[in-house]
């Protein structure tokens, strides 16, 4: 019986946390709510990297595009970069971003089921980003 709760919770965990991650990459995207954090990282990696002057020179260009065309165009500076930096890549890539919140998630929730209900939800952990990766893909 545990091992469908276990199964049960990894793919319902997985669902929750793509379409999370989705849903944050969407938000982050040129032009809409939470755009200034890929706007911050970019400018603070590109200061680092010595890219300022080109960085800001092609924020610069989006002022004459439609809101389309800037979202793509922001979208290559992001990747652009991205090829320099780690930390930027964590911002720009859909995958990245759900990784990152699945690690988080089935660490927490499982830790949080195997001290209260079960010690074998600690077995989530591993599946719960593979899962997520996978759903992301469709």
């Amino acid at each position: 019986m545990i091992a469908i709760q276990i199964i049960l919770v990894v793919i319902l965990l997985s669902w929750f946390v793509a379409q999370l991650a989705k849903m944050l990459d969407f938000a982050m995207d040129y032009g809409h709510a939470f755009d200034w954090v890929r706007i911050r990282v970019a400018s603070s990696e590109a200061d680092k990297l010595e890219l300022l002057d080109w960085f800001t020179e092609n924020m610069l260009q989006i002022d004459d595009m439609t809101r389309l065309e800037a979202s793509e165009f922001a979208d290559e500076v992001y990747q652009k970069l991205a090829v320099y930096s780690k930390r930027m890549s964590l911002y720009s890539c859909v995958y990245c971003i759900g990784v990152r919140l699945s690690l988080w998630f089935s660490v927490i929730i499982g830790v949080g089921l195997a001290a209260y209900v079960d010690p074998w939800y600690l077995a989530i952990i591993p599946f719960v980003p593979v899962l997520t990766f996978s759903i992301l893909d469709l």
